[in-house]
């Protein structure tokens, strides 16, 4: 099995990830100062997002995409922008839901 860093970044996956980048540093969740993660980066552990970090990282995923992630999940396996922008990609790819979409 691939581990998910080694496999490569479909155009859904990158466009995620620049999306949520730029959306993350307009709302003040990465400092402009220090740059944003690199997207393999673990973000507690190397960014050292705190739980109130990784809740508004969660209302922001909510409000751009409209998909609900829990929160054990991210703390357990989403722990990289990479990691979210793929999950994120497969949900939207998913959804029938006229309601899921990337603004």
């Amino acid at each position: 099995m691939e581990d998910a860093q080694d496999m490569p970044t479909t155009t859904s996956e990158a466009n995620i990830m620049t999306r949520l980048l730029t959306v993350c540093e307009k709302q003040g969740l990465f400092s402009a100062d220090n740059g944003a993660p690199d997207v393999d980066e673990d973000l507690i552990e190397g960014s050292g997002l705190d739980s109130m970090g990784l809740t508004y990282l969660l209302a922001i995923i909510e409000e751009e995409f409209s998909v609900e992630i829990p929160p054990p999940m991210m703390v357990s396996e989403l722990r990289s922008i990479r990691l979210i922008a793929a999950y994120l990609a497969e949900r939207l790819a998913a959804s029938n839901d006229t309601n899921v979409r990337i603004r």
